[in-house]
Protein backbone atom coordinates (compact mmCIF):
# COMPACT_ATOMS: atom_id res chain seq x y z
CA UNK A 1 0.00 0.00 0.00
CA UNK A 2 1.25 3.42 -0.86
CA UNK A 3 1.54 5.91 1.95
CA UNK A 4 -0.48 9.11 1.52
CA UNK A 5 1.64 12.16 1.05
CA UNK A 6 0.91 15.62 2.40
CA UNK A 7 -0.13 16.69 -1.11
CA UNK A 8 -2.70 13.86 -1.28
CA UNK A 9 -4.06 14.76 2.15
CA UNK A 10 -4.29 18.42 1.14
CA UNK A 11 -6.13 17.56 -2.07
CA UNK A 12 -8.61 15.41 -0.12
CA UNK A 13 -9.22 18.23 2.36
CA UNK A 14 -9.75 20.74 -0.46
CA UNK A 15 -12.24 18.39 -2.11
CA UNK A 16 -14.13 17.93 1.17
CA UNK A 17 -14.15 21.69 1.72
CA UNK A 18 -15.41 22.30 -1.81
CA UNK A 19 -18.28 19.85 -1.28
CA UNK A 20 -19.27 21.53 1.98
CA UNK A 21 -19.17 24.99 0.43
CA UNK A 22 -21.44 23.76 -2.37
CA UNK A 23 -23.86 22.35 0.20
CA UNK A 24 -23.87 25.62 2.14
CA UNK A 25 -24.57 27.63 -1.03
CA UNK A 26 -27.39 25.25 -1.95
CA UNK A 27 -28.90 25.60 1.54
CA UNK A 28 -28.68 29.40 1.32
CA UNK A 29 -30.51 29.30 -2.01
CA UNK A 30 -33.19 27.00 -0.55
CA UNK A 31 -33.70 29.25 2.49
CA UNK A 32 -33.63 32.58 0.61
CA UNK A 33 -37.42 32.90 0.33
CA UNK A 34 -37.88 32.06 4.00
CA UNK A 35 -35.21 34.54 5.10
CA UNK A 36 -36.67 37.28 2.88
CA UNK A 37 -40.13 36.71 4.37
CA UNK A 38 -38.64 36.74 7.88
CA UNK A 39 -36.91 40.05 7.17
CA UNK A 40 -40.20 41.57 6.01
CA UNK A 41 -42.01 40.25 9.10
CA UNK A 42 -39.29 41.64 11.39
CA UNK A 43 -39.53 45.05 9.68
CA UNK A 44 -43.31 45.07 10.08
CA UNK A 45 -43.01 44.06 13.75
CA UNK A 46 -40.55 46.88 14.40
CA UNK A 47 -42.91 49.36 12.74
CA UNK A 48 -40.63 50.15 9.81
CA UNK A 49 -43.31 49.24 7.30
CA UNK A 50 -43.66 46.63 4.62
CA UNK A 51 -41.94 46.87 1.24
CA UNK A 52 -44.09 48.50 -1.42
CA UNK A 53 -45.51 46.20 -4.07
CA UNK A 54 -44.32 48.39 -6.96
CA UNK A 55 -40.77 47.10 -6.57
CA UNK A 56 -39.24 50.29 -5.18
CA UNK A 57 -36.95 50.18 -2.17
CA UNK A 58 -39.26 52.41 -0.12
CA UNK A 59 -41.52 51.07 2.58
CA UNK A 60 -45.21 51.69 3.09
CA UNK A 61 -45.78 53.14 6.57
CA UNK A 62 -48.53 51.82 8.81
CA UNK A 63 -51.02 53.95 10.70
CA UNK A 64 -51.07 51.39 13.52
CA UNK A 65 -48.74 48.46 14.04
CA UNK A 66 -51.28 45.71 14.72
CA UNK A 67 -48.69 42.91 14.68
CA UNK A 68 -46.72 44.45 17.55
CA UNK A 69 -49.93 45.16 19.43
CA UNK A 70 -51.21 41.61 19.10
CA UNK A 71 -47.92 40.00 20.06
CA UNK A 72 -47.42 42.23 23.08
CA UNK A 73 -50.96 41.44 24.23
CA UNK A 74 -50.59 37.67 23.86
CA UNK A 75 -47.06 37.25 25.29
CA UNK A 76 -47.94 37.88 28.97
CA UNK A 77 -50.83 35.46 28.77
CA UNK A 78 -48.56 32.75 27.37
CA UNK A 79 -45.64 33.39 29.71
CA UNK A 80 -47.60 33.79 32.95
CA UNK A 81 -49.74 30.71 32.55
CA UNK A 82 -48.40 27.54 34.09
CA UNK A 83 -48.13 24.58 31.75
CA UNK A 84 -51.00 22.14 32.00
CA UNK A 85 -49.62 18.60 31.85
CA UNK A 86 -51.66 16.09 29.92
CA UNK A 87 -51.19 12.87 31.87
CA UNK A 88 -53.12 9.86 30.69
CA UNK A 89 -52.73 6.19 31.33
CA UNK A 90 -51.64 4.09 28.40
CA UNK A 91 -54.22 1.53 29.42
CA UNK A 92 -57.81 2.63 29.39
CA UNK A 93 -59.67 2.04 32.64
CA UNK A 94 -62.67 0.79 30.69
CA UNK A 95 -60.79 -2.31 29.60
CA UNK A 96 -59.71 -3.26 33.12
CA UNK A 97 -62.42 -4.54 35.44
CA UNK A 98 -62.33 -2.80 38.80
CA UNK A 99 -63.43 -5.92 40.77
Amino acid sequence: MAKKTDADKGAALRETGRKWLERIKAAEADEKTFLDDAAVAAAVYRGKGAPKTDGSSDTAPFDFNILFSNVETIVPAVINSAPAPDIRSEISFRTIPMW
